[in-house]
């Protein structure tokens, strides 16, 4: 009886997660949340020859989710690829002597979804050492649709 009754709880509380996961489209909070970090400090972004996204940092995130986010960055007119710092090294993307890239990569460091129709997304914009920043940004939910509510530099390199 005891296993039925414990049966039965695993189920009520898998359903009810699944149905608050399936309320947040991260697909799309990813795309809006990391195309604000494009605006900020713009300068990162001059001459770029790619963009790269570790879609390994998205949290929650179904491949579906992943492949929209890099969909949404074909906007900015230059290759868009899911790769990490490894990644971007091992492709010879990534200068050791000047310790940049030829390009920006952007990371998501940690994502609060727990405020009701909001979520703070908190990333990095890197190009080099002395060429990054920690970007913090808060989504709402307005009319259905993910928007901008603030976007802010937190920390310079």
């Amino acid at each position: 009886m005891r296993k039925i009754i414990a049966l039965i709880l695993v189920m009520i509380i898998s359903t009810a997660l699944v149905g608050c996961s399936s309320e947040k489209d991260m697909g799309e909070i990813y795309s809006v949340g990391l195309n604000s970090f494009m605006q900020l400090d713009k300068g990162l972004n001059g001459d770029i020859e790619f963009i790269a996204i570790d879609t390994e940092t998205l949290f929650d995130a179904t491949q579906e989710d992943k492949e929209k986010v890099l969909n949404s960055f074909k906007k900015h007119g230059v290759p868009v690829m899911d790769a990490s710092m490894d990644v971007l090294k091992e492709k010879g993307l990534f200068d050791e002597e000047t310790l940049s890239l030829k390009g920006l990569l952007l990371k998501v460091e940690q994502v609060d979804t727990t405020i009701s129709g909001k979520v703070v997304i908190e990333g990095s914009k890197f190009r080099s050492g002395n060429g990054a920043i920690g970007v913090k940004t808060v989504l709402e939910q307005k009319e259905g649709k993910w928007q901008i509510k603030e976007s802010e530099i937190k920390w310079i390199s």
